[in-house]
């Protein structure tokens, strides 16, 4: 359990009274042409978190202050399959909306990975960090790491 310093606090309590929005959180979302290894995805995340613990954390406060507090469900990677092409309007939408949805410290936790498959295999990969986790690890550098484990690699041409 760790105490949020003062700026932590100050954008914790600015998330509170503002409520849900995309300023507090930051998102990278990539396209996967040979599908995506959920699994493999798990256990990319549970490192990062065995790195940094409070990824998977919740924001409480006690009397010494607001700390991090594990969350009493472990974060999982979220997965939806639609049965329509990555170029469809309503895939389009599906995205935007899944871009938008809001990380809530108080719930928990500070970290979302969610996948969207389509008809063809094709896949989007979303990478949600809450501002507060992002202060912690770079954004762009957790979707490199989980790009490295999660999408196929291609066999030289030969």
């Amino acid at each position: 359990m760790r105490y949020l310093e003062p700026p932590e606090v100050d954008l914790f309590l600015q998330d509170l009274r503002d409520g849900p929005s995309r300023r507090f959180r930051r998102v990278v979302v990539r396209y996967a042409s040979d599908g995506i290894s959920v699994d493999s995805l798990a256990a990319a995340q549970q490192r990062l978190i065995d790195d940094v613990p409070e990824l998977a954390d919740r924001v409480r406060r006690d009397q010494g202050g607001w700390r991090y507090e594990p969350c009493p469900v472990a974060p999982e990677v979220y997965v939806e399959t639609h049965q329509i092409d990555i170029e469809d309007e309503a895939a389009r939408t599906r995205l935007n909306l899944e871009r938008d949805r809001p990380l809530d410290p108080v719930m928990g936790p500070l970290i979302r990975i969610s996948v969207l498959r389509y008809r063809s295999g094709d896949a989007h990969l979303l990478l949600a960090l809450h501002e507060l986790a992002a202060r912690m690890r770079s954004s762009r550098a957790v979707m490199r790491s989980l790009l490295a484990v999660a999408t196929p690699v291609s066999p030289p041409a030969g």
